[in-house]
């Protein structure tokens, strides 16, 4: 791997993470605050909870891996042109598909984990969620809605 590819990987690694850890922050954020009246009026514990969003987080994944791929992408190859460092790369004789290509790689490895995910895992995450939604309903007095 030559260190243009670890450095264009590592540009656009650091915004990829903080994308999907955003969007994962904000979905929790939105969730829980339509959830929390029922959380407490229900007496439900903070274990239980944590696993009620453990298995919804494959399906919301799903959903949020390619939209960050995308929105990291404009980042980090906006910033990249802000700083004329894609002027400069190709100035040295590095084609635009050379620079491009680490990027390209990654989004395939993301078109894989979704894929894999959308097949092996979110299934038995659904699942989970529905047997432990019943679960929570057959406590009496105790009721959980999700979104997605």
């Amino acid at each position: 791997m030559r260190i243009l590819d670890r450095y264009v990987i590592r540009n656009f690694l650091q915004v990829y993470f903080y994308c999907i850890a955003g969007f994962i922050s904000i979905w929790l954020i939105f969730d829980v605050s339509d959830n929390i009246s029922t959380f407490i009026d229900q007496h439900v514990g903070l274990r239980l909870v944590i696993r009620y969003y453990a298995t919804q987080l494959p399906q919301v994944l799903i959903i949020l891996l390619p939209v960050s791929l995308l929105l990291s992408l404009l980042f980090a190859l906006g910033r990249m042109s802000r700083a004329n460092e894609i002027v400069s790369m190709l100035t040295a004789g590095v084609s635009l598909p050379r620079v491009l290509r680490p990027l390209i790689g990654i989004g395939l490895l993301t078109v894989a984990a979704t894929m894999a995910l959308n097949y092996s895992l979110a299934p038995h995450a659904e699942l989970a969620r529905k047997m432990f939604i019943s679960e929570v309903q057959a406590r009496p007095g105790r009721y959980i809605q999700g979104q997605i």
